[in-house]
């Protein structure tokens, strides 16, 4: 139950397929019923989940909405390996511009 009070790194179901959409929630807020979270203080996880990287990964796996959306489940998240505090996916600057494009 100390989940829902923490500090939480937030994301609706239905999200962009353009640029996901993740927020930081601070503790004492609590979720509506199609929106997701992972409790954390880490910045990694946010600066992971709000990443060019992650949005271009989702897009692979998660099933689009539309020309614009896409839909965000927990379980789609989970495939993502998170990058904690100052760590890094390790691409080349030849991979960054892939994804990018």
């Amino acid at each position: 139950m100390d989940d829902f009070d923490r500090q939480k790194v937030v994301w609706s179901e239905t999200n962009d397929v353009v640029e996901t959409k993740v927020a930081i929630v601070d503790e004492g807020y609590l979720l509506d019923k199609t929106t997701f979270f992972i409790p954390s203080i880490d910045d990694g996880v946010y600066r992971s989940l709000s990443s060019q990287v992650f949005t271009w990964y989702i897009r692979l796996i998660s099933p689009l909405l539309g020309a614009s959306g896409i839909s965000l489940t927990k379980e789609t998240v989970e495939k993502f390996p998170i990058c904690t505090n100052d760590a890094d996916y390790g691409l080349t600057e030849e991979e960054m511009k892939f994804i990018s494009s």
